[in-house]
């Protein structure tokens, strides 16, 4: 399946059409927005199906429902133009009829199918596969999930299921981070042109999604599927389902009527023809427009481009000429050294004075800097080593933390059950009988809980493990190059600095000679010659203070440098942090609109009457809230604070968990049921960092403190949505709200992703 991908090309650019299309999103599993907030999207797409693809799928599951059904699902893997979100487009697909429900015998017919489409040299790539199942919900059986494995490695490619009789569909993706299916979003793109307020036609009725786009039923001319044919049947475009009108009768005693009814129909097919051209015209001027802004964004980015290469050739022509430039002054340079060396005569035990004592500062350089290395190195170690221990002393005081707090809350649970149990002991015996079997469920409960958190704590704890292990050797291996590096950058100056020996020792050799063929002359010449050395000191020493000037003025450039380059990372930092923070804040406004979407779902549907037989069944009244005078501080841990939101009627119904190993957090979203409360709590191992309780109210006097400006009113008191920072005091909180006898059980104003909550997540 790989190789497939890898053929196909590179991923093109695409506007994504997201005008024409009809977003349908899951109705009970949310997981897709915590995928959404891994880095990358988790590797996966955003998933678009063309209109006539999903109902000519729907027509071969609904044939004939007895026969198993599977298939490759054909398109193209697009990035937006606009924003740069991947997705992929569905165009067409192949299928086969199963002889087999065996696991193996799948897999070789799906591998048979992709090798085929692979052959073809069509411009389409697999994009997942579909099939058939006879259960009557959507879900991913552990076959399915190991047929996926075998043949489709990528993340992005999804799985698509049809249930009862073809009448129930899901698409799938798998988050390979939390190691779970879930249901996929997408969007259906329809094949007529609708306007921007029309209701758009639709041929989706699945109960496992929903839709905010106002839609009608899709009305389209039958197509024929040959469900039981063996061969593989790759399926071609058809004609895009126009809306018709309802037909008038075909005969009619009374002439007139039956050619009124031919010239209606006549003017309905003119008029289809005349917007299909229309469309396709419009789609051309718009491919053409495209085509357009792409080749001058080109243009633009071509001549970008040349210009830089340009004044880089430019940069370096400059560079080369002043290389040039500083090379012909070191000739120079040289020249006058060795005429003047010619001209002068230096005493040989001058030099010979000069050059040990050079060798000598040279060999106490290099001892002082192999020193330094070594204490360097020594320091490293030593950090190191300090850096290990107080991890591990963190990890022991975490650990030790965690416990206490576990000590605590089972103490303290176990003191909340013997006093329930000495109130029960009063009572009748047939209540105490029923406190009982209700105590025993509910420690039980507690019990399952307290190990499923434990069990996902002890896992998270030992990522944090791995990825410090992953980390402590990452920095050794850095170390070690680093200490490589160093090694080969100290023999080369060794290197060069026996060349420069050698250089020495030839030239005095040389000096040596000339002065003993030339003594006579210089004798003669030995006012001239301290003249000329003077000059020449004074020259050497003018040269020096240049270079030394060069030398601070290139260190003060470098440290510039450096300095611009750590400010613009700092501030690339930031702003990835401030995008992140962003992201995270709509992230979790979706969440809590999600979660009041399908509470009020749920609502609807429990509160639809139902036949039973035997009779109605006696509602359960919920179980009052004991008097408690124990509530939540600043100084409480997470497991204390959550503890006492159950204890108000909490229950957790989302659990994010997100930051670095070195720096964990959690969200966690928990809803009261009986009143419409909800709990945004965010944590980190050890402290609660930030509370906010969220509710609906009726008002008669406008919108109290802390609450939205959006109200809701359908001739009742209006309803605004409100929000409380609830750190300190949210049992003191959630009871005075719940005196006022306003809260709206059923929420009508909710905050969205536009519209975010004012809060710190």
């Amino acid at each position: 399946m790989g190789v497939l991908s890898r053929k196909a090309g590179r991923v093109r650019r695409q506007a994504r059409p997201v005008g024409i299309s009809i977003l349908w999103k899951p109705l009970r599993d949310p997981h897709y927005v915590v995928a959404s907030l891994q880095p990358g999207g988790g590797g996966l797409r955003q998933i678009f199906a063309s209109q006539s693809t999903l109902t000519e799928l729907q027509a071969l599951a609904r044939a004939n429902p007895e026969q198993a059904m599977a298939g490759l699902l054909l398109g193209k893997r697009l990035d937006c133009s606009l924003n740069l979100t991947p997705y992929v487009l569905i165009e067409s697909h192949v299928h086969v009829a199963l002889s087999s429900l065996d696991e193996r015998a799948i897999a070789q017919d799906i591998r048979a199918l992709v090798a085929q489409v692979s052959r073809r040299r069509k411009p389409l790539e697999v994009l997942g596969w579909f099939h058939t199942s006879r259960s009557h919900e959507a879900a991913v059986s552990p076959t399915h999930a190991a047929i996926h494995a075998a043949c489709f490695a990528d993340p992005w490619q999804t799985m698509l299921t049809f249930t009862n009789a073809g009448k129930a569909g899901a698409f799938f993706l798998h988050d390979l981070r939390a190691a779970r299916w879930f249901h996929a979003p997408f969007y259906e793109v329809i094949d007529t042109k609708a306007g921007s307020r029309a209701p758009r036609p639709t041929c989706i009725a699945w109960p496992a999604y929903l839709t905010t786009n106002t839609v009608v039923p899709l009305v389209s001319e039958p197509t024929a599927v040959r469900a039981r044919e063996q061969p593989v049947a790759v399926a071609r475009p058809v004609a895009r389902p126009v809306a018709r009108p309802p037909r008038a009768p075909a005969r009619d005693t009374l002439g007139g009527v039956s050619r009124v009814a031919g010239a209606a129909r006549r003017s309905a097919l003119d008029l289809a023809k005349t917007l299909g051209g229309r469309a396709a015209k419009t789609s051309r001027e718009a491919t053409k427009k495209l085509d357009k802004i792409r080749a001058e964004r080109a243009e633009s980015v071509a001549r970008r481009k040349a210009e830089a290469d340009a004044a880089r050739a430019r940069l370096e022509e400059q560079k080369a000429k002043e290389a040039a430039e500083r090379r012909a002054a070191r000739e120079e340079e040289r020249r006058k050294a060795a005429e003047l060396e010619k001209q002068r005569a230096v005493e040989a035990k001058a030099l010979r004075a000069a050059q040990d004592e050079a060798r000598r500062k040279a060999a106490e350089e290099t001892e002082r800097r192999r020193t330094a290395e070594a204490e360097a190195r020594r320091k490293a170690r030593e950090a190191e080593a300090e850096a290990k221990r107080e991890a591990a002393e963190e990890a022991e005081r975490l650990r030790a933390a965690q416990a206490e707090a576990r000590r605590q809350i089972r103490e303290a649970e176990a003191r909340h059950r013997a006093e329930q149990a000495e109130k029960q002991r009063a009572a009748e015996a047939e209540a105490r009988r029923l406190a009982a079997e209700e105590a025993e469920r509910k420690t039980a409960e507690e019990a399952q809980r307290k190990a499923e958190e434990d069990a996902r704590q002890e896992a998270a704890r030992e990522e944090a493990r791995r990825k410090a292990v992953e980390e402590a050797r990452r920095r050794a291996a850095e170390d070690e190059q680093r200490r490589v590096a160093a090694a080969e950058e100290a023999h080369r100056k060794a290197a060069e600095e026996e060349q420069r020996r050698a250089a020495a020792v030839e030239a005095r050799r040389q000096a040596e000679a000339e002065i003993a063929a030339r003594r006579q002359a210089e004798a003669e010449a030995e006012a001239l010659r301290e003249a000329e050395e003077a000059e020449a000191r004074r020259l050497a020493e003018a040269e020096a203070r240049q270079r030394a000037r060069e030398a601070e003025a290139r260190r003060q450039a470098e440290e510039a440098e450096v300095r611009r380059i750590a400010e613009a990372v700092e501030a690339r930092r930031r702003a990835e942090e401030e995008a992140e923070d962003e992201r995270r804040r709509a992230a979790v406004a979706e969440v809590l609109r999600i979660s009041v979407e399908v509470a009020a779902m749920r609502e609807k549907l429990a509160r639809a009457p139902a036949p039973v037989e035997g009779g109605k069944k006696t509602p359960k009244t919920p179980t009052p809230h004991l008097p408690d005078l124990e509530d939540t501080t600043t100084a409480d841990g997470p497991y204390r604070y959550l503890a006492l939101a159950r204890r108000e009627g909490f229950e957790v119904t989302e659990k994010i968990e997100r930051g670095t190993p070195e720096h964990p957090e959690t969200i966690w979203l928990l809803h009261e049921a009986a009143f419409g409360l909800r709990l945004i709590v965010v944590t980190t191992d050890e402290t609660v960092r930030e509370a906010s309780l969220h509710y609906n109210m009726r008002t008669d006097d406008g919108a109290p403190n802390g609450t939205s400006p959006h109200e809701h009113s359908d001739g009742e008191p209006p309803t605004v949505y409100g929000r409380e920072e609830c750190l300190h005091g949210l049992r003191a909180r959630c009871r005075r709200l719940r005196a006022t006898g306003a809260l709206e059980r059923d929420w009508k104003v909710a905050p969205t992703s536009e519209n975010p909550v004012s809060s710190p997540l």
